[in-house]
């Protein structure tokens, strides 16, 4: 159940790397708080997500092979995202590894197969070890 409220919260995006305090879900759900971070260990476990409770910060690691950018504004606004959210530099490092994996497809538009090496222009991935 949990994991479907992650697929579906109105706290997600389209690149599945996004913002979710524990307490958030917690109201959403009507769940304790001590719930809701059992199930993020569970699917975390299961590598089903990222998930740091310094920050709050959570990543789908799945959501960019099922969604990606299909034009130049979702493209922006992704980068835009991304930019805005805390410093984690591991995740970090694996949302942009996910992106590689995930966005350079051949069937995938254009601006799909642009964004892994926009993250890293944008957030230098690779020059300084990110």
């Amino acid at each position: 159940l949990f994991s479907l409220y992650v697929l579906t919260t109105k706290h997600r995006n389209l690149e599945g790397f996004f913002l979710l305090p524990p307490d958030y879900a917690a109201a959403d759900l009507g769940w304790k708080r001590s719930y809701v971070l059992k199930e993020l260990g569970i699917l975390e476990a299961a590598g089903f997500l990222s998930f740091d409770s310094e920050t709050n910060l959570l990543l789908i690691r799945n959501a960019l092979k099922y969604q990606q950018p299909d034009s130049k504004n979702v493209l922006k606004a992704v980068l835009s995202r991304v930019k805005g959210l805390p410093e984690n530099r591991k995740l970090l490092k694996d949302f942009i590894d996910l992106a590689f994996m995930h966005c350079r497809r051949k069937d995938l538009s254009p601006h799909a197969q642009a964004l892994p090496e926009l993250l890293r222009g944008e957030f230098k991935y690779g020059s300084d070890g990110c």
